[in-house]
């Protein structure tokens, strides 16, 4: 298996790679944070699945750096060791919450696979969702509090989006 300076290595071509970005070493992450960071990739590019573990193989593969892992059944292992289906299912949620939320019959019943925690983009989305959508509302919130998000679940409650919608976005 990679150690976190390896994939930290590996985090930072594959950004260079997906993203096409100059990463300079920005991928600071460990082995707890590889998903989530892959699920990232998955949602911030056009890269499927199939071509981030693809991506994954060449790079373990061709890369001098990660030469003792660059057999096969190492690789394998490896990619295995990942659950790609919980990346798939977090990062659907999170390129549609209000689907998501449309499809629940509790806001919190996307807790755990959300990880109990979002981002400014997320919170964001959910912002104007439920600003929106007052049917999905409750479900924000329930969502919200579930995930200990309890100040922006006030905010929201109270229609107070400043701090979430650009004032460009809220005039809408």
């Amino acid at each position: 298996m990679l150690n976190n300076h390896e994939l930290r290595l590996l985090a930072n071509k594959l950004s260079e790679k997906i993203l096409s970005e100059e990463s300079n070493g920005k991928c600071d992450i460990n082995i707890y944070q590889f998903s989530e960071y892959l699920e990232y990739l998955y949602i911030h590019s056009d890269a499927e699945i199939c071509n981030l573990k693809n991506e994954i193989w060449v790079i373990l593969k061709a890369d001098p750096i990660f030469i003792e892992h660059s057999d096969n059944a190492q690789i394998n292992e490896f990619l295995n060791s990942i659950d790609w289906s919980s990346i798939i299912k977090t990062a659907d949620i999170r390129l549609d919450f209000k689907s998501a939320l449309e499809n629940v019959e509790h806001g919190y019943d996307l807790s755990e696979a959300l990880h109990y925690g979002f981002n400014d983009e997320d919170i964001h989305n959910l912002a104007v969702i439920h600003r929106d959508n007052p049917d999905l509302r409750e479900k924000i919130e329930d969502l919200l509090e579930d995930c200990n998000f309890h100040t922006e679940c006030n905010d929201f409650n109270e229609g107070n989006y400043n701090d979430y919608i650009p004032e460009e976005e809220l005039e809408k």
